[in-house]
């Protein structure tokens, strides 16, 4: 593949345990590729999460989004980051 979407929740300020195994696992695979991210949160803590994530990855994410609660608190605003942050990945 080209292009990598990682998407996740953030746990206690950074990402899910699952994504730290694959990441770690797949380290050569991940190298030079397109890599896009976002991730979803209740409270704080999604930069410092993409971060850590991008360090773990050592590329330099393309594109990235945070999202507060998309599921449960849906609206036209979270509705339309969700369509701008799709039209941005399908140009990268």
């Amino acid at each position: 593949y080209d292009r990598i979407i990682f998407g996740f929740p953030v746990w206690a300020g950074t990402f899910a345990p699952p994504l730290r195994t694959f990441v770690k696992e797949n380290k050569e695979a991940l190298a030079g590729k397109n890599i896009v991210s976002y991730a979803c949160q209740s409270g704080k803590g999604a930069e410092t999460a993409l971060k850590k994530l991008e360090e773990l990855t050592g590329e330099s994410f393309r594109v990235t989004a945070v999202f507060i609660e998309p599921k449960r608190k849906t609206s036209p605003e979270t509705d339309s980051e969700i369509e701008d942050f799709c039209r941005e990945i399908n140009s990268v």
